[in-house]
């Protein structure tokens, strides 16, 4: 770290090889820290404050829990400003605190500090750790290799059935639209993955990943895009309606944004029942510029509902980028005007995501009280399969690819210790799974002509006295 008279910066803290904390990520959080004169004020963004490595605080994500620090050195006295609320809220680790707003659950800044005014603002991002060369989070010795190489299978399988739809939908076995989710397979694995099987789940036209992450059988959905007998909806709904309500899957939507309010009114039904489901809802970027979005956050603040609402932000609203037609500061600054706690992170990092995840579904869960998780991440393919995205450069596209979160999870891993044999071994056994679903549905029988007689609301003809 390099001194100033009045101000220092701390990019790193420790080695993350050896500090471990919440399921042994051992996340060695960036931090800034302010000194005048002699007195040393330190930032915890995530509860985890070192000054060696003898030394490390209690994993904090989950609110009100004090970290700790040691004063080791000869700078005199040391101050930790506590984390309030719900979580302490942080400029992407090294952003101007002059920019830093009080809103519910975030911390208020001790007076005359301004911080490092070059970094203009933008939304909170609790996470700050890269997967990448030179980043915080490589070579994490401690890192809990079951549960990740699980996570990395989960999005694996993703990617392999939206790669085989795509595949159906060339030779024409696909008689609709699909709309890929890849490069964004970490937030449905990180968080549909651990949601429990009665916890209902609320997704977008873009919801193959979630429903498989949920625990759907691949091969149902195959045949459900495929058009044939044995699917989730009986090939009734196609891609963009798939639904399984065996794992709490209440349905995919094509209307942009029209499952914020299912999920809200499930999430009310649950609260009438008084038992400790939760909902999450899934839905992209466009669809807070939509009426649904207002409403159904409304709703879920006012009657405090168990609802996790879930954006996952690629930056486009169909071919149309976001920004472009999005007022404000954005979605976590549209959430905290009802008053919902909200977390913003990079959606690309695995590590990341589950642990947001699991913290964030806890706390819905026991507080019985909405939550929203901002997601930013990248979409790598068109808005559909028949979409070349010719609205996005080339070289923009080159360089998402270089943030592939399944390459990212793989680095992580490997840095872990996973020897590329289990990789190797992974990729195929995947591979053959997909085959496997591909030539099931393909050779799937259609369904009997009067199956689309029934599942058909029938309130009868009006009777004439």
């Amino acid at each position: 770290m390099t001194d100033d008279a009045t101000l220092q910066r701390v990019g790193g803290i420790a080695d993350p090889a050896t500090h471990a904390v919440d399921h042994g990520c051992g996340y060695a959080m960036r931090m800034a820290m302010i000194q005048t004169g002699k007195s040393r004020g330190f930032h915890a963004s995530a509860g985890v404050v070192q000054d060696n490595g003898a030394h490390t605080g209690p994993q904090g994500a989950g609110g009100g829990k004090q970290a700790t620090v040691a004063a080791t050195d000869d700078n005199g006295p040391r101050s930790l400003w506590r984390q309030a609320g719900d979580r302490v809220r942080q400029n992407n680790a090294i952003g101007s605190f002059s920019h830093l707003r009080a809103i519910p659950g975030t911390i208020d800044l001790p007076a005359g500090l301004t911080g490092f005014a070059k970094h203009p603002y933008r939304e909170p991002n609790r996470r700050n750790c890269q997967c990448g060369a030179g980043g915080i989070m490589n070579n994490r010795g401690n890192l809990d290799r079951n549960r990740f190489l699980a996570f990395h299978r989960e999005m694996l399988r993703i990617r392999a059935l939206e790669e085989t739809a795509l595949e159906g939908l060339k030779q024409g076995l696909v008689l609709g639209a699909i709309h890929p989710s890849i490069g964004q397979e970490a937030i449905a694995a990180g968080v549909a993955g651990q949601l429990r099987r009665d916890d209902i789940l609320l997704s977008t036209h873009r919801g193959h990943g979630h429903t498989l992450a949920k625990g759907a059988d691949p091969e149902a959905m195959m045949r459900e895009l495929f058009g044939r007998q044995g699917g989730n909806c009986g090939g009734k709904g196609g891609s963009m309606h798939i639904a399984d309500f065996s794992v709490g899957m209440l349905g995919a939507n094509g209307v942009v944004g029209a499952n914020i309010v299912i999920a809200t009114g499930a999430a009310h039904a649950i609260r009438l029942h008084g038992d400790d489901r939760i909902v999450a809802c899934f839905f992209g970027d466009g669809a807070i510029n939509r009426g649904p979005f207002l409403e159904g956050l409304n709703w879920a603040a006012v009657f405090d509902l168990p609802v996790l609402f879930i954006c996952e932000d690629n930056g486009f609203a169909a071919t149309t980028r976001s920004a472009d037609l999005t007022a404000g500061p954005g979605p976590v600054a549209r959430a905290a005007s009802f008053g919902i706690a909200a977390e913003s992170i990079d959606g690309n990092d695995i590590a990341v995501v589950a642990e947001t995840a699991e913290v964030l579904i806890d706390r819905v869960r026991r507080n019985r009280k909405p939550a929203f998780l901002h997601a930013r991440t990248y979409r790598l393919t068109g808005h559909t399969g028949a979409d070349p995205a010719t609205y996005r450069p080339a070289t923009e596209v080159e360089q998402a690819w270089q943030n592939d979160p399944i390459a990212r999870s793989r680095a992580l891993l490997g840095a872990a210790g996973v020897d590329t044999d289990v990789f190797d071994a992974m990729d195929r056994a995947v591979a053959a799974e997909m085959k496997q679903v591909f030539e099931a549905a393909r050779d799937a029988p259609w369904p009997d002509p009067a199956e689309g007689l029934t599942d058909v609301l029938d309130a009868r003809a009006p009777e004439v006295a």
